[in-house]
C-alpha cells in the first residue's frame, strides 16, 4: 500500500484517489460544498491555504494544503530497476 502525504501528518492511500483537481476551479468549490453537507469532507490543511482537492473512490473528498502537481508527482510509481526485474523472473521460474 503506498501512502501520499496529503497535508501536515495526514496520508491516504493513493490507490484510493480517483480526481486531484485545483482547489480554485468551480468544480472544486461544487466538490467541497457537496462534500460537507453529505458530512464527507475532511480538510487536511491545518489552518494552511487549500491549494488542492482530492476526491476518493469512496465518496470522501480531501482538501490538501499542497498543489496538484505535487501530489501526482509523489504519487507516480517509479519503474522496477533491473535486480528487482531479475528477482521476479527467478521467483516465477521456481514457483
Amino acid at each position: 500500500m503506498k501512502m501520499l502525504r496529503v497535508g501536515d501528518s495526514f496520508f491516504v492511500n493513493a490507490r484510493d484517489i480517483e480526481i486531484v483537481q485545483a482547489a480554485g476551479s468551480r468544480a472544486a468549490a461544487k466538490e467541497v460544498q457537496r462534500a460537507k453537507e453529505a458530512a464527507c469532507y475532511h480538510d487536511a490543511t491545518r489552518g494552511k491555504k487549500l491549494l488542492s482537492v482530492l476526491v476518493l473512490k469512496n465518496g470522501w473528498v480531501v482538501g490538501a494544503a499542497f498543489t496538484p502537481e505535487t501530489l501526482v508527482q509523489r504519487a507516480t510509481i517509479t519503474a522496477p530497476d533491473k535486480s528487482t526485474l531479475k528477482r521476479e523472473t527467478l521467483d516465477e521460474k521456481y514457483a
